[in-house]
């Protein structure tokens, strides 16, 4: 009874001191009666989360709140170079770094080609980025390591199911790049680390519930209902660029009718040459549509009325408040973003509201930036799960 009366309460106090620091780090900077009020805790409990995290160095104080007649009042921030946070795009080139304090701040990146595509030599390029990044932390603890690549991922377990650019099936991949370099790693689905770093930052930050689509090589989604990432059973959630749709033909993944044999990078170049372009670059076809190419205008526009179709679907599915565009594929919006809107509102249904598509203009660095973020994300949690050295609680380093 003495374990579990124990066991209690350093439950509840980690349980308070995530409660106070997500409140921080959600405001930017927080009084003590800011965090009473939005936490629903005591002033005393307050004040002794707040101690404990200040004597620990994770928080600051700074007089920067507005005066009420006296003294400004105390606001707190979390102390952004107590520690960092690497992130890792993994590309089927390359492995894009970034090194992120504490905030999210980018303060360092880098790129790594890819050797071999083995999983033991690309978690050998992820080392080499993590050793690139390290120097700049300029001594500060390295808390952990985002990784985030296309395919399927279990999150909880840092197990790849599939890849869609390497022939991986069931690597463990977070357990092979945590014995690489030492730190604890999370791993997720690429468009999850952007999706992340998009409801931090960007396009979903103040909203429940959001869907952002990633166009390029590939098709995929990240969801956020109610809040939270939603990733499925079986990380399997997203895969948008899979599901059958009408005029859909062969796809890269064997399949027949998948929506990323019509909107995908590598079927737009075939409808390029089936258009009478077989010597173009998407690029260059982009070019030629802007200048008023009729036929080429007419391909890029179907890449827009097909996705329209599809992200309606999904709308009627989940219906979010926010819907996003974003990938490599937003280099050439322009040429089918109206057809993508209208073929999105004709086809919701009953819908009586407008909806809208926010277009995201995201580079490498961004989706880094995501996958540093789901590091932040899972140590400033309360350390729910007994025996889980994966993921320490971040806030425990700085509390004892």
């Amino acid at each position: 009874m003495d374990l579990v009366r124990t066991g209690s309460k350093q439950l509840i106090r980690e349980i308070n001191e995530a409660l106070v620091v997500q409140e921080i780090r959600a405001r930017g900077m927080a009084s003590r009666t800011d965090l009473v009020r939005a936490t629903g805790l005591s002033g005393p409990t307050v004040s002794t989360v707040v101690g404990r995290l200040l004597q620990g160095g994770l928080l600051v104080e700074r007089e920067t709140g507005a005066p009420t007649g006296g003294r400004p009042p105390v606001m707190l921030a979390i102390r952004p170079e107590a520690g960092y946070v690497i992130g890792i795009k993994l590309t089927d080139r390359r492995v894009i770094g970034v090194l992120a304090d504490l905030t999210g701040a980018v303060t360092a990146t880098c790129a790594v080609s890819l050797g071999a595509k083995d999983s033991e030599s690309v978690c050998a390029d992820i080392a080499v980025a993590a050793q690139m990044l390290t120097p700049a932390a300029a001594g500060r603890p390295i808390l952990g390591l985002g990784a985030g690549l296309a395919g399927i991922v279990d999150s909880e377990s840092g197990v790849v199911r599939r890849a869609t650019f390497f022939d991986w099936i069931d690597i463990p991949l977070g357990d092979e790049i945590a014995a690489r370099t030492g730190i604890p790693v999370v791993v997720d689905n690429d468009v999850n680390t952007l999706v992340v770093a998009e409801q931090l930052w960007g396009a979903g930050r103040g909203t429940s519930d959001f869907v952002l689509a990633s166009v390029g090589r590939g098709v995929g989604m990240g969801l956020v209902l109610g809040d939270r990432l939603h990733r499925g059973a079986y990380g399997g959630a997203g895969e948008f660029g899979h599901i059958k749709v009408t005029g859909g033909g062969l796809c890269e993944c064997g399949a027949h009718g998948c929506l990323e044999s019509l909107v995908g990078e590598p079927a737009l170049l075939r409808a390029i040459g089936s258009a009478g372009f077989p010597q173009l670059k998407i690029d260059d076809a982009a070019d030629r549509a802007r200048k008023g190419d009729e036929t080429l205008r007419t391909v890029f526009g179907a890449v827009g009325t097909a996705l329209g179709r599809a992200l309606a679907t999904v709308v009627d599915i989940v219906d979010p408040d926010r819907v996003a565009l974003a990938g490599e594929g937003m280099r050439y919006h322009d040429l089918f973003l109206t057809q993508c809107r209208t073929a999105l509102q004709d086809n919701v249904f009953g819908s009586v509201r407008r909806l809208d598509l926010i277009v995201v203009q995201s580079d490498d660095t961004a989706w880094a930036r995501g996958a540093a973020s789901l590091i932040l994300g899972t140590l400033f949690r309360p350390h729910l799960h007994h025996g889980d050295s994966q993921t320490p609680s971040l806030i425990s380093r700085f509390t004892g």
